[in-house]
C-alpha cells in the first residue's frame, strides 16, 4: 500500500499538481457569507492589444544636442557618399553656461559643428577627417577634440568665417562675430 501511495504522489508531482497550503490572517467574514463556507475567487483576465503601437523611426534630421566634453556624438550607421555638409554654430560657452547668442563676447568659447550628410538628406558617416579653414586665426584660438565639433577661444573683438572640407565636399561660411 505504501509504495502504491508513493507512486501516486510521484505520478502527482510529475504532472505537475501542486497543492499549496498557507495561513490566512484572521478576518471578519463579508456581509452574507457564513463562516467556513468556502469562497471561489474567478480571475478576470485583463485583454492585451492585438497590434500594439510601432515605435516610429528615428529622425536623423533633427540636431543633436550639444557635444560632450570628448565632442563624440553618435556615429550613424548609413555609409552612402557624403553629398552635403552643413556646417553651424553649435553654441557659444561663457563661463560654463551657454550663451544665448550666437555673438560671442571675449573670453568665451564658441563651439561649432558639421554634419554630412547624403544625397537623401540623411546624416551619414564621411571617409575622410573634416579639415577647418578660418580666415582669422589672430582673435581665436583653436581647439576641440572633435574635428567635427571644433571649439575656439574668442581672444579679442572682430570677426572671421570658417567653413569646412570632407570627402571633396565643401560647407556653407560659417560667420563668427566675437564682440567686447
Amino acid at each position: 500500500m505504501r509504495k502504491t501511495l508513493t507512486a501516486l504522489a510521484s505520478a502527482a508531482v510529475l504532472a505537475g499538481c501542486q497543492t499549496i497550503t498557507e495561513e490566512m490572517p484572521n478576518r471578519p467574514s463579508p456581509i452574507g457569507i457564513s463562516p467556513g463556507v468556502p469562497v471561489i475567487v474567478v480571475p478576470v483576465p485583463i485583454p492585451t492589444p492585438a497590434n500594439p503601437t510601432p515605435t516610429p523611426p528615428p529622425d536623423n534630421s533633427t540636431p543633436a544636442p550639444p557635444p560632450d566634453n570628448g565632442g563624440g556624438q553618435d556615429i550613424p550607421n548609413n555609409t552612402n557618399p557624403v553629398a552635403r555638409l552643413t556646417a553651424k554654430i553649435y553654441f557659444v560657452e561663457c563661463q560654463g553656461q551657454i550663451h544665448p547668442s550666437t555673438i560671442s563676447p571675449v573670453g568665451c568659447r564658441i563651439h561649432l559643428d558639421v554634419t554630412p550628410t547624403d544625397a537623401s538628406n540623411r546624416h551619414t558617416q564621411a571617409r575622410g577627417t573634416p579639415q577647418w579653414t578660418y580666415s582669422n586665426t589672430s582673435i581665436v584660438r583653436l581647439g576641440g577634440n572633435s574635428p567635427y565639433n571644433p571649439v575656439l577661444d574668442a581672444l579679442a573683438p572682430g570677426s572671421l568665417v570658417a567653413y569646412c572640407e570632407v570627402d571633396g565636399i565643401r560647407s556653407n561660411d560659417v560667420r563668427i562675430e566675437i564682440r567686447n
